[in-house]
């Protein structure tokens, strides 16, 4: 594929960074790098240019100052492992998975032996200790882990169905677990999920966060694809419509742009009808709002999807 092709998704809503953003990010970098064990000062430079924290400042913009810095560690870690996770066969990320989740969730006879879980370790016990939210917190990280690490991962390699593609990707993109994150972030304690009106602006969001996220993935994914079994199982939509569309890459991403302007006009007439909601249901569809537009300037300014 071109490097020259850039991915164009237009936003309606005007994304907002948090204040405390400029404060924050090198908090957060300088914890990683004295806690996680990169290979070498390259690798941490690497880290620190794929710009993740300012994903989080993106993604909760109106967090509470004194939980914005946790909320990016948490983000950030995700990301790490993920990233550690794609470099192993099946078996090996499943038997991963299921030491990181003990320590994830703090099963009391389940102790870190590296650094790497030692951090899980650390980090998600401090968040369990922040209530409920924070336990949340924990347990979509878990269930996230344990998706991502499915033994069917390979097979959407070659997939042709749109609907189920995004159905399953819904679960393995990390989406419900950002929205604990940011939940936790804002303290949304009672946001009427079950609502009708709540339920439909998050499965749109959602399903906004991923295409998002595919399209402008494609390009580093594709340049740089991991020999592990988890990570050579590409997920991306991209290759999802090419395959039941016919069409070559660039075709492909600008269908996937103009599907996502669809979504974000289904989201605002979806939002538009909350006046029976209560005021943590109504900041929750703003926050939501808000993560679509912040994922989108996010996606087109990291160092994550652009250095190629």
């Amino acid at each position: 594929m071109s490097d020259s092709f850039t991915p164009n998704v237009s936003s309606r809503i005007s994304p907002r960074l948090h204040p405390k953003t400029n404060e924050v990010i090198p908090q957060v970098d300088e914890w990683f790098l004295h806690h996680w064990p990169f290979l070498n000062e390259g690798a941490f430079e690497e880290y620190k240019s794929t710009d993740l924290a300012l994903f989080t400042c993106y993604a909760a913009a109106d967090a509470l100052d004194e939980r914005l810095e946790l909320a990016c560690k948490l983000i950030n870690v995700a990301f790490l492992v993920d990233a550690a996770v794609d470099t192993l066969s099946i078996e090996e990320a499943q038997d991963s998975c299921k030491k990181f989740v003990g320590l994830i969730l703090g099963h009391e006879d389940v102790h870190p032996s590296t650094q790497v879980e030692k951090v899980l370790h650390d980090i998600h016990t401090e968040t369990r200790r922040k209530g409920e939210l924070g336990q949340n917190c924990c347990e979509e990280v878990a269930h996230w882990l344990k998706f991502a690490t499915r033994r069917d991962r390979p097979e959407w390699i070659s997939s042709g169905d749109f609907s189920k593609y995004c159905e399953y990707r819904f679960l393995d993109v990390g989406y419900l677990l950002t929205l604990s994150i940011m939940r936790y972030a804002l303290d949304i304690q009672h946001p009427q999920r079950n609502d009708e009106v709540v339920s439909e602006c998050e499965h749109l969001a959602g399903y906004h966060f991923m295409l998002v996220n595919d399209i402008f993935s494609y390009r580093k994914e594709m340049a740089s694809r991991s020999k592990g079994e988890i990570g050579e199982a590409l997920m991306n939509s991209v290759l999802v419509v090419q395959n039941s569309r016919g069409t070559g890459e660039h075709e492909a991403m600008m269908w996937l742009g103009r599907y996502c302007e669809k979504l974000e006009g289904q989201f605002e007439s979806v939002a538009s009808r909350t006046a029976h909601l209560g005021e943590d249901a109504k900041r929750y569809i703003n926050a939501l709002q808000l993560l679509m537009a912040g994922n989108v300037k996010w996606s087109a300014i990291c160092g994550r999807y652009n250095k190629l």
